[in-house]
């Protein structure tokens, strides 16, 4: 009813008055109750204009016989007690009063109207409603009282101010910043939707009993993108706490999104201080450090004071460009880090040695030409200190060392990962007084080197890693370390064998040397690997049980849980639980937004991963949001020429051909290409491969099969050049080339091609794999179409037996296989056994894919072919149309879209509809004898039964 209300409401206001009767006669049909009140807030809305020409010099004028008397409920919500007042009325508290479920709320009801006021009310509910985010009060319910006064109602939040809540709990400063960072996320969010609040203070930023600050009123926020020539800009009422208000603001300036990053300054300065800013003589603004005892002094003195001054400038060019900049700055203060408000090689140096003192110390591998400082020696670190404290230090100092973006030597250019890398693998040839260490350091080298892409330095870097650890003296972590390392490489090479010998090995060594770091990695990828090799029932459950630990010994928000939660995603989709995959995947999600903000490139990775989760779902326009959002971020963070994004390109183009847009995927996709090749060259062959495999799908759905076979026996050449790639990786191009070969006629080659595709999938993957039973039920379906009925029964069979053995249940393989059993058997002259097997298929069908997804037409064919054959053509129709339709974005000639008009053509002369099945014939026969195929030859001995 609410949102009835507010639709009717908006939309009449942009009518003309005399046009809003006829229109709500329409809108409102019979609920009169609706229409009255649509009208009561029009009335409002024309007082209020009529106001904004001539305002009244006292505004309790505007209500005549006001009371003052405490309202008793706002529609379904009744009234407990007074909150306060803001900057558009009062507010109160409220409860449900309807006995439909218990909810506490503020309402806030708007005050007598002053200038704008009611235009300022529908733009703050149009705000509300699609400002999302947990650090913002949501927008709950909205209308107009029995006075014709409008009010919202908005989530209660129990708390209180942040400058309240940072002194009664006395935070620490980095706490205080912590708590911050989150106020930034939720003003950044709103930046993001081209919202300004305008009206940022501590009163605005209540902090409940858990800590988790909440902003609230956006009811004087400008929308940035508004346009509508009727908003007034100025008017008789100034709507900002002077206190918090940017110059420009209390100039009457334009307001920007620089406006509220001053605010924010403000809160910061007196969060930081207890005391609101303040200038000296001078008119300059002082800074925190001025205005505190000499303990707090020493914490705010450098990157604080300059960080608040530089939020705090007068002129909004010389604040921070964004909140996301501010925000920025204060994690880089936070992690010890450089800060983009201060610069200076003496600056960065001292920030540097400060957050590495240790490792420098220790000087556990010799960077000097990092930092061009000397370093002690490892030999000396190891006497020292002790074992696990090096190991931790040399990788701690390691890693920073690839956060210098501006190092002093090369010659005043920053040095590439790469080159950092060949550094550090030959320092370590020198280096090896210490054996968890220089196993340690060996590994972490070797999986950067992977990270970058080198795979042929990376691989025999993490094998010795592994190796140094098995001449003893290395610790038990560093040793499931490196397991761990070496086994996600081989995970991503597909080789699932190596990869769970070296997990359980590592699972074990971490376990006894009571590493929950390192044991928790080791679970993680043990997660992964059981998912890759389709153990998905125990993957699901060692990721629950995963999940458990880590939210126990980490809390609900680390990044191991949305790592934890990821995986689980992962291994549900693959049990077609797609439900419980996708709610899965948007705790992940959530998880990364709250910690990392909307842009970052986790972000992204948790995007593509939700896109993939709604396209098996079937959510296809769904899936195409998510992984536009996460190409526009890789976009932003990566630019348009780095592998991540050229990878999240890709990953879009999946869910356009999902939606059968097939043309336009195969444009983007040999754009793509080029760019690939440009981008990546012969060190990222594989990515090549791929995307010449999907140019080949993308071909078939449109059938041009010749082609298409030309792609993927490129895909093949380029695999089979590739050093140190496996057969595995040549079993998608070649399965795909046996179905481009069939659907073009060629038989022979298409038989031979899947068999070489099996004999790789029974080296590769266990009897009960479902890639490996796939491919078995496409060799049986080609001998059924090579009419060798016997051969394709057995095959099938087998194949649905192995599949059933591993209980997948309703899943699409299992119905695939189904279907294509269903056509032998009909095909071997039992329409009953087919009739049987082609409903389960179905069955199975609808239960495992979405509606509209074109594998569901296998299942509704087959049932069809049964129904036809036992002389029910009123059954066979309409699965043949349900077919059809789903076959629909396919090539009028494709084989695939053939056999089911054939069918069809039956269907409609069973039911005496003799004229519609000739034009259907009259459309199939040039088609069917432009292909001399055999099955095409199979379909017009169909066609010509009558």
């Amino acid at each position: 009813m609410r949102r009835s209300l507010a639709e009717l409401f908006d939309r009449c206001v942009e009518l003309p008055p005399a046009a809003r009767s006829g229109y709500l006669d329409v809108a409102c049909a019979d609920d009169a109750t609706l229409r009255a009140e649509v009208e009561r807030l029009l009335r409002a809305d024309a007082r209020a204009e009529g106001f904004m020409e001539h305002p009244p010099a006292d505004t309790q004028q505007w209500r005549e016989g006001a009371d003052g008397a405490q309202p008793s409920r706002f529609g379904a919500w009744r009234v407990v007690r007074r909150l306060g007042a803001g900057g558009m009325g009062e507010v109160w508290l409220a409860e449900r009063g309807d006995g439909e479920f218990e909810q506490r709320v503020a309402v806030k009801q708007v005050a007598w109207p002053t200038p704008g006021l009611l235009l300022r009310f529908r733009r703050e509910r149009q705000i509300l409603a699609r400002l999302e985010h947990p650090s913002i009060a949501r927008l709950i319910d909205g209308g107009v009282g029995e006075d014709g006064t409008p009010y919202l109602v908005m989530e209660y939040v129990e708390g209180m101010p942040i400058t309240d809540h940072a002194r009664e709990r006395a935070l620490d400063i980095p706490a205080r910043l912590r708590l911050f960072l989150r106020v930034c996320e939720a003003v950044q969010f709103a930046h993001r939707n081209l919202v300004v609040h305008r009206d940022l203070k501590p009163s605005n930023i209540l902090v409940d009993a858990d800590g988790a600050p909440k902003l609230l009123d956006f009811g004087i926020a400008k929308v940035l993108d508004d346009t509508d020539a009727q908003a007034p800009t100025r008017t008789a009422a100034r709507l900002l706490t002077p206190d918090y208000a940017a110059p420009e603001q209390v100039a009457g300036a334009a307001v920007t999104t620089a406006t509220d990053v001053y605010a924010l300054g403000v809160v910061l300065f007196e969060l930081l201080t207890g005391v609101r800013p303040a200038r000296d003589g001078a008119g300059e603004m002082k800074a925190p450090g001025a205005v505190v005892d000499a303990a707090t002094r020493r914490a705010l003195r450098g990157d604080l004071d300059r960080i608040v001054l530089t939020a705090l400038a007068s002129e909004p060019e010389r604040r921070y460009s964004s909140v996301e900049a501010l925000s920025s700055d204060l994690r880089s203060h936070l992690g010890g880090r450089p800060i983009a408000a201060r610069s200076g090689a003496g600056y960065r140096f001292a920030k540097f040695a400060r957050r590495h003192r240790y490792a420098l110390a220790g000087a556990l591998i010799a960077f000097a030409f990092c930092i061009g400082a000397t370093l002690v020696s490892l030999h000396q670190a190891a006497l020292a200190r002790e074992q696990a404290d090096r190991a931790e230090a040399a990788r701690g100092f390691l890693a920073g060392v690839f956060e210098q973006a501006a190092p002093d030597e090369n010659e005043g250019r920053p040095f590439t990962a790469q080159q950092l890398l060949e550094k550090g693998e030959a320092r370590l040839a020198d280096e090896a007084a210490n054996a968890s260490i220089a196993a340690d350091m060996t590994g972490l080298i070797g999986s950067l080197y992977w990270n970058i892409g080198n795979y042929e330095r990376a691989t025999p870097l993490l094998e010795k890693a592994v190796a140094l650890g098995e001449n003893g003296g290395v610790a038990a972590e560093v040793r499931a370390r490196n397991l761990v390392r070496l086994a996600s490489s081989e995970a991503e090479r597909s080789l699932y064998e190596p990869a769970t010998t070296h997990v359980e090995r590592a699972l074990a060594l971490a376990a006894g040397a009571g590493a929950p770091k390192d044991l928790s990695d080791a679970r993680r990828l043990q997660v992964r690997v059981l998912t890759e090799r389709g153990e998905t029932a125990r993957a699901e459950s060692v990721a629950r049980e995963l999940l458990a630990g880590d939210i126990a010994r980490l809390g609900e928000g680390a990044r191991e849980v949305a790592l934890d939660w990821a995986l689980l995603a992962h291994a549900l989709d693959e049990l077609s639980r797609y439900d419980d995959s996708i709610a899965a995947e948007r705790a992940a999600l959530a998880i990364d937004r709250q910690r990392l903000g909307g842009r970052s490139t986790t972000v992204a990775a948790d995007l593509n991963d939700l896109g993939f989760a709604l396209s098996h779902k079937g959510d296809y326009v769904g899936a195409e949001q998510a992984l536009r959002e996460a190409l526009d971020i890789k976009i932003e963070r990566y630019g348009n020429d780095h592998r991540e994004t050229l990878g999240a390109r890709a990953n879009l183009f999946m869910a356009i051909e999902k939606q059968g847009r097939y043309e336009e995927g195969l444009r983007g996709r040999v754009a793509l290409l080029d760019d690939q090749r440009r981008v990546l060259g012969a060190r990222h062959a594989d990515e090549i491969a791929r995307a010449q495999n999907m140019i080949g799908l993308d071909r078939i759905m449109l059938g041009r099969f010749a082609e298409a076979q030309a792609a993927f026996r490129e895909s093949i050449s380029t695999w089979s050049g590739i050093e140190g790639a496996t057969e595995e990786a040549r079993v998608g191009p070649l399965g795909n080339l046996a179905l481009a070969l069939q659907y073009g006629g060629d038989y022979a080659s298409a038989e031979e091609a899947l068999r070489e595709t099996l004999a790789i999938d029974r080296r590769s993957y266990p009897a009960d794999s479902e890639w490996l039973n796939q491919d078995r039920g496409y060799l049986g379906n080609l001998l059924r179409l090579r009419h060798r009925p016997a051969e394709a029964l057995d095959e099938l069979r087998a194949a649905l037996a192995a599949v059933k053995g591993a209980s997948r249940g309703a899943d699409p393989v299992v119905a695939l296989l189904h279907a294509q059993l269903a056509e032998a058997e009909l095909d071997a002259g039992d329409a009953v056994k087919a009739q049987a097997t082609a409903s389960k298929a179905l069955e199975l069908a609808r239960t495992a894919l979405p509606a509209h997804n074109i594998g569901l037409a296998n299942a509704l064919f087959a049932l069809a072919r049964a129904e036809l054959a036992l002389e029910r053509g009123a059954i066979a129709e309409p699965l043949l149309r349900e077919a059809l339709a789903v076959r629909s974005p396919l090539a009028p000639h494709d084989p695939r879209v053939l056999e089911i008009k054939v069918a069809l053509a039956r269907a409609i002369e069973a039911r005496g509809a003799d004229v519609e099945a000739a034009a259907l014939r009259a459309e199939l026969e040039p088609l069917l004898g432009a292909s001399g195929s055999l099955y095409a030859a199979d379909l017009r001995k169909r066609l010509a039964v009558r």
